[in-house]
């Protein structure tokens, strides 16, 4: 597995995920934070952090042991790099990630739990880029799902 970094950082990534249909059409998309950590001569590979449940039950935070190659999910749709961090704070950085608690806000709480945790990262000094508004985030999610629509991604 070859880096994907630069100067020893590892891209930091919002990544959006089809949920599928609910009894009102389709779901909100599923955020996930990736740590993009190597390259397998054809794929980028992630570290990939997102939340699983219901608003019936309770939410939980998951993490892959081994690095995915997250663009070819079928559910994939589209991604923005909100930063790098130093592959030095690599550890600690998914720490910090997994003590953030997902709290139910229904069919948004993936979102909501995926912009907290960039928020952490950034108010902890792992992101040193300046801080995305969730009106620009989702903004810049949209183009990004437009790229993959047209095969860019």
């Amino acid at each position: 597995m070859s880096s994907t970094s630069t100067n020893n950082y590892f891209r930091v990534m919002i990544a959006q995920f089809h949920s599928g249909m609910g009894a009102r059409g389709p779901r909100p998309y599923q955020w996930h934070i990736i740590i993009e950590v190597g390259y397998d001569g054809r794929y980028v590979l992630g570290k990939p952090f997102y939340v699983r449940g219901s608003e019936a039950q309770h939410f939980s935070l998951f993490t892959a042991q081994d690095p995915v190659r997250y663009k070819r999910a079928d559910a994939y749709r589209g991604a923005v790099c909100i930063g790098a961090i130093h592959r030095s704070y690599f550890d600690s950085a998914c720490a910090r990630i997994m003590e953030v608690e997902a709290v139910n806000h229904g069919a948004l709480t993936s979102q909501v739990w995926a912009y907290a945790a960039m928020r952490k990262l950034h108010a902890l000094g792992f992101l040193r880029e300046p801080l995305w508004s969730d009106e620009f985030l989702r903004r810049s999610l949209s183009q990004a799902e437009a790229a993959w629509e047209r095969g860019d991604d």
